[in-house]
């Protein structure tokens, strides 16, 4: 019910400030906008066993020392976030404030970096919290906090203040190791996107897609003699069948190019124009190597705001002025049908009964602190303790 409550609250917002355009003072938005953003750390961090990746994060909190036995070579995960889980315990001996400081750090950074960067920002919030809320919140914790380095790192990114991004990209690495992939953003910054970029990108995806089984060989006997060969068949070994490579190519190429060369002709903004190879580059791998989906993350923050100042780009022009709610609706439902597909799939494979939203609903936190049966067992399941429903006799 709370996930209603702030989705109409939010949605109440956006009517009033964006697409209805009421006339107040900066104050009265800014109270909304802040007091949004209190609900929404609120939420997150007041959550009780809610999200997968918190599940495993709380039970290695158990092993994770105080301060004054921290130990670098005992680290079950990055050190930064190590160093984080043990400060919080030295404080307080409840994962809750481990919860409360992050959903503080990750929602802050968030809000601020979408008011610097768009003039809608109720809107941004609202599709914040529709796409990424609770993946940032409950399950990519670790990444989330690699993500906020991106975002304050951006700055310095554009403005090419080489030492202070990499100051915050090392922070991001040692909080979250995928975070590597900053120390090569700023070769890529100069490769302007056109045509025959996009194209070349995709001849070479091709190209891997067709020799995957020769490429996999090729690599894993390379690296078997210093024993990373079993991480890389984690990787190599997940594919996606030919419905799943079609849609990727549609959905994390084909419109995003479309969108690209029309809000150029309209003279729309140009934020992040220096990420456009980066993105599609990420896109591409993402494709070929599904189980490096998580690096799109690093993405989706810039990605959302693109898209949310290209749909009012679309809204202000003449010729749909008179239709302009009815297409900002239509644009934000289409930015929302892939994460309705991702949250609404059936997971009965694992738990019977179960839909993959029952990893976050419904919700219950530490004033209401109740185990909700379905919701433990697809954390046993996931955790390997336990057999999927389809695998029992």
């Amino acid at each position: 019910m709370i996930y209603i409550i702030i989705l109409t609250y939010l949605l109440i917002l956006v009517l009033l400030f964006e697409i209805s355009r009421i006339k107040v003072d900066n104050s009265v938005k800014n109270f909304f906008y802040y007091s949004s953003l209190f609900i929404l750390i609120t939420v997150a961090g007041l959550r009780y066993r809610i999200g997968m990746d918190t599940f495993f994060y709380m039970y290695n909190y158990e092993n994770t020392p105080v301060l004054k036995g921290f130990d670098f070579s005992k680290a079950v995960f990055e050190p930064f976030w190590y160093l984080l889980i043990s400060l919080c315990k030295s404080i307080v001996n409840d994962f809750v404030l481990v919860q409360i400081v992050h959903a503080i750090i990750v929602n802050t950074v968030i809000f601020w970096f979408i008011k610097k960067y768009t003039v809608y920002r109720f809107t941004a919030i609202f599709i914040y919290y529709i796409s990424f809320y609770i993946l940032f919140n409950t399950e990519l914790l670790r990444q989330a906090l690699s993500i906020c380095c991106l975002l304050v790192a951006y700055s310095s990114f554009t403005e090419r203040k080489w030492l202070k991004y990499y100051m915050l990209s090392i922070v991001a690495v040692l909080f979250h190791y995928t975070a590597l992939l900053f120390l090569i953003f700023p070769l890529l910054k100069r490769i302007r996107v056109d045509v025959k970029i996009i194209l070349l990108l995709f001849a070479v995806s091709v190209l891997f897609l067709v020799f995957s089984e020769q490429i996999k060989n090729l690599l894993t006997g390379g690296l078997e003699m210093i024993g990373l060969s079993g991480r890389l068949d984690i990787y190599l070994n997940v594919k996606l069948n030919y419905k799943g490579i079609i849609g990727g190519y549609v959905l994390y190429v084909f419109i995003p190019a479309i969108v690209i060369y029309f809000n150029d002709k309209l003279n729309g903004q140009n934020n992040f124009k220096d990420l456009y190879f980066i993105y599609f580059v990420i896109s591409f791998t993402v494709i070929v190597f599904p189980s490096l989906l998580r690096l799109r993350e690093y993405m989706v923050i810039f990605c959302m705001i693109y898209w949310l100042n290209f749909i009012f780009v679309i809204s202000n022009r003449k010729f749909v002025r008179r239709l302009r709610q009815v297409v900002i609706c239509f644009l934000l439902i289409l930015y929302f049908i892939p994460d309705f597909l991702y949250y609404s799939r059936d997971t009965s494979k694992q738990v019977i009964g179960t839909k993959f939203y029952n990893r976050y609903y419904p919700y219950y936190s530490v004033f209401n602190p109740k185990k909700y049966p379905q919701r433990e067992r697809l954390w046993r399941v996931d955790a390997g303790w336990e057999k999927p429903d389809s695998k029992k006799k």
